[in-house]
């Protein structure tokens, strides 16, 4: 087994910004709402910042840069990888 740092995957590829954006445009801010469950937040919280937002879809984009069969994750984070 390996560990990576999320950071690693930031510096080591240029283009994982640009394929966060990419990917995010697939997604609707409803949805996206919903998986703020994860970080201990309610989707009715009022002071919910922008970086919150991004969270869910840099998961879902780590999972495709570390290239990985199966993702293992808490019953909290379901709602993103689904």
């Amino acid at each position: 087994a390996k560990i990576v740092l999320g950071s690693e995957l930031y510096q080591k590829n240029p283009e994982y910004w640009s394929d966060l954006v990419k990917f995010t445009k697939h997604m609707s801010l409803k949805r996206t709402m919903r998986t703020l469950t994860i970080m201990g937040r309610s989707e009715s919280d009022e002071k919910i910042d922008v970086a919150r937002l991004l969270y869910p879809a840099m998961q879902a984009v780590d999972i495709h840069y570390l290239d990985v069969d199966i993702a293992h994750a808490g019953m909290d984070q379901r709602k993103i990888h689904m």
